[in-house]
């Protein structure tokens, strides 16, 4: 019996005992609760994952804001995911520890750290893409380029297509919370990539 419980705890599948994801919690006042939750967003309770995805803008346009060109813009994307997955991890663990929960609702922090990933990959990319089209909009090109992203890394996140519904269902330790988002992020940036080549062929024609 043990040996089964232990088992079990140790892959969060918790999907034989309860599904505690949308369990009612208190949520103490703390840095990882700040963290986790991307500044109490994920307490709102209508469509939390979307809002997250979207709370990630701010630090986007801090980020674009302070950059010189494009690939500086790149290289504070990319550190901006790593210094975001090493934060959200640490928070994750001890939002579940002090919670007794497994990927509850309210942790948003791993679509932030998708979207941040997604925008890492696909930047060059999708910026280039909407320097076509950013103007027909009437938004900057910048903001057209998150727009992109934010549909992108969503679909994948909802489908969740593949293997991806797997580590969402079976895995709920703190890295498992944070890695469907980063498989959904990677996802999408394929798609962009053959977006962008299919983009790149019809412009010179």
């Amino acid at each position: 019996m043990r040996g089964i419980l232990s088992n079990i705890y140790k892959n969060y599948d918790l999907s034989t005992i309860t599904h505690a994801k949308h369990t009612k919690v208190k949520i103490p006042f703390a840095l990882y609760s700040l963290i986790s939750t991307w500044f109490f967003i994920g307490r709102i309770r209508f469509a939390s994952g979307t809002l997250g995805s979207l709370g990630f803008y701010p630090l986007y346009y801090w980020l674009l804001l302070h950059a010189a060109d494009s690939s500086e813009a790149i290289l504070n994307l990319w550190i901006c995911t790593v210094v975001l997955f090493i934060l959200g991890l640490w928070a994750v663990t001890a939002f579940q520890n002090n919670t007794k929960t497994f990927d509850h609702s309210s942790i948003v922090i791993d679509e932030v750290i998708g979207m941040s990933l997604t925008l890492a990959i696909s930047f060059k990319w999708l910026y280039l893409i909407s320097q076509s089209y950013f103007n027909l909009f009437g938004i900057s090109q910048m903001d057209l380029t998150f727009i992109i992203a934010f549909i992108g890394f969503r679909f994948f996140d909802i489908r969740k297509p593949f293997f991806i519904k797997y580590v969402d269902r079976y895995y709920k330790n703190p890295f498992g919370v944070i890695l469907d988002d980063l498989l959904a992020a990677i996802f999408a940036g394929v798609v962009f990539y053959i977006l962008y080549v299919i983009y790149d062929f019809f412009r010179f024609l």
